[in-house]
């Protein structure tokens, strides 16, 4: 394997040359050099005097093979079919989402993708207890600037169902990971969730306090809209029940954040 490093303005370009990319042996060393040289990124930084743009900064994985460069999605579902490499993709992302979390800075592979959202996306269509791992770097990227985000999201409530890991996903999207699309998203499913809720109460009411929970979260230190409590309360189809909840749930933002609550009804 060949690793070369190319510093185009304030963009980290890595780039990793192999012969093959589907063995067990070229699958590890690639693993492990993600691992090393994420290790040492803010040495890196540091010694290229690379500062963030907008909050932002640019690290971008290559992979080439004689034929073909590798996407990020697809290296990670190679890495899938083995346990031990499997567990140290989870490390490496796990790894970028503290680092993000720690120093307040958003990571790009390039204009379009969110470094490890791919890598994420592809450990959670593999297996759905890992959708958690990619809520977590969802919660991370600039969902104001969405590319794929709902495309993934579909694939995995297409493959997976109104599971209790998928159900989470949907609540998060009515918040944190909103984003340009997440409300467009959500209405596509209400009436299957309607439907769906009215005979599993339990993922109901978990669909509901996980939305609420991250709504509040976006919206802490900065105004409060009305409008994404009136979304969530769209998903009571009782319209009495859902007219008592708005009102007691609006009471509780106007008492949580007095001025800053927003009503643009």
């Amino acid at each position: 394997m060949e690793v070369s490093l190319d510093i185009n303005g304030k963009i980290s370009n890595f780039t990793f040359k192999v012969d093959c990319i589907e063995s067990e042996e070229t699958l590890n060393k690639l693993i492990d050099a993600y691992l090393e040289i994420f290790s040492k990124i803010d040495q890196h930084l540091k010694h290229y005097s690379l500062t963030p743009s907008f909050k932002s900064i640019y690290l971008c994985f290559t992979i080439l093979t004689p034929t073909e460069e590798i996407s990020e999605e697809r290296f990670f579902h190679y890495l899938t079919a083995y346990p031990s490499l499997l567990k140290k993709s989870k490390v490496f992302i796990e790894n970028v989402i503290n680092w993000m979390e720690i120093n307040n800075i958003r990571l790009w592979q390039d204009a379009e993708n969110p470094f490890a959202e791919a890598a994420a996306y592809s450990l959670a269509l593999f297996d759905q207890e890992n959708i958690d791992l990619y809520i977590r770097r969802l919660i991370l990227c600039d969902m104001n600037h969405e590319v794929y985000q709902v495309e993934h999201i579909s694939s995995l409530v297409e493959k997976y169902g109104f599971t209790e890991n998928v159900i989470r996903l949907l609540a998060y999207r009515l918040g944190e990971v909103g984003g340009q699309f997440g409300w467009e998203q959500l209405d596509g499913y209400k009436t299957d969730l309607l439907a769906f809720f009215d005979e599993n109460i339990e993922l109901r009411n978990l669909f509901f306090e996980v939305a609420f929970n991250s709504i509040i979260k976006l919206h802490k230190g900065r105004p409060f809209y009305f409008e994404y409590i009136r979304i969530l309360g769209e998903f009571i189809a009782d319209q009495e029940i859902r007219k008592q909840w708005l009102v007691t749930q609006e009471k509780l933002i106007k008492d949580t954040f007095g001025e800053n609550a927003v009503d643009m009804s």
